[in-house]
């Protein structure tokens, strides 16, 4: 039972810590104005006239380009992060969960009660440290 919470423990640190490893890594002033940039562009796209095909297009290329951006801004930092949470994914699956035996008969072969007890709390908290932090 104590593996258990200690994977839940993990899995809550490591979500915390991830989240705000990739809101220091990334450019969150440039994200959040990028951010704002293309909802106003697809805003734009939408209350367009359809007719004017040209004006369509060049919209939707300048939305794409500016979504491009994003992703260039945040892919190296995003990448960081998910290494990190992999890293002690790993180690977590290989020190605790290897002794344990937390095979059941309701959930896949693939995934283990030892995972579910890791990423479940992993995945909340770094929706949390989003929200609380007002990651982008």
């Amino acid at each position: 039972m104590e593996s258990i919470v200690l994977l839940v423990i993990a899995g809550c640190v490591t979500g915390l810590c991830a989240m705000l490893l990739y809101g220091k890594l990334s450019p969150q002033a440039r994200v959040a104005a990028l951010s704002t940039e293309i909802k106003a562009t697809q805003s734009a796209l939408i209350q367009l006239d359809d007719s004017d095909l040209g004006a369509v297009w060049k919209l939707a290329r300048h939305a794409m380009g500016l979504s491009l951006q994003q992703i260039r801004l945040i892919l190296i930092p995003t990448l960081c992060a998910g290494l990190a949470v992999l890293g002690v994914a790993w180690l977590v699956d290989t020190t605790l969960t290897a002794s344990q035996n937390f095979a059941s008969d309701w959930i896949p072969a693939w995934l283990t009660a030892g995972q579910v007890a890791f990423w479940i709390p992993l995945t909340l908290s770094a929706v949390i440290a989003k929200w609380r932090f007002k990651i982008k």
